[in-house]
């Protein structure tokens, strides 16, 4: 079990400690594996200051995008689910268990099963 967590945590790491070095070191010292792949000659915080200063990469504005998609979903399925629950909680309609019964086996359902078709 160490293992595959060594083998899952190496790449990890490896793209870790390749933030915080210069372009021409990123791949110098990744064959043969040693010490030199994960722990850097030249430590530097460039590749991050580019990210925010660059003007082709534009990372903040994608940064707001994913932001303000992310909470309009949440409120909208908040505000939606809350409805749907207060209705299965307080209404007696024909089909109400039948209609529970499929909302719950909804769940069930991985979302991505759901969205890579769209």
């Amino acid at each position: 079990m160490s293992v595959i967590a060594v083998m899952f945590l190496i790449p990890v790491l490896w793209g870790i400690s390749g933030s915080f070095r210069p372009r021409d070191e990123i791949f110098r010292y990744c064959n043969p594996i040693s010490w030199r792949t994960f722990i850097s000659e030249n430590f530097n915080l460039d590749a991050y200051q580019e990210i925010f200063t660059d003007e082709v990469i534009l990372y903040t504005r994608a940064l707001f995008n994913s932001l303000f998609i992310s909470f309009t979903a949440v409120a909208l399925g908040l505000f939606v689910n809350s409805l749907a629950g207060f209705a299965f909680a307080k209404f007696n309609f024909r089909g109400k268990n039948l209609l529970f019964i499929l909302v719950v086996f909804s769940f069930m359902i991985p979302f991505e099963i759901i969205v890579i078709p769209l």
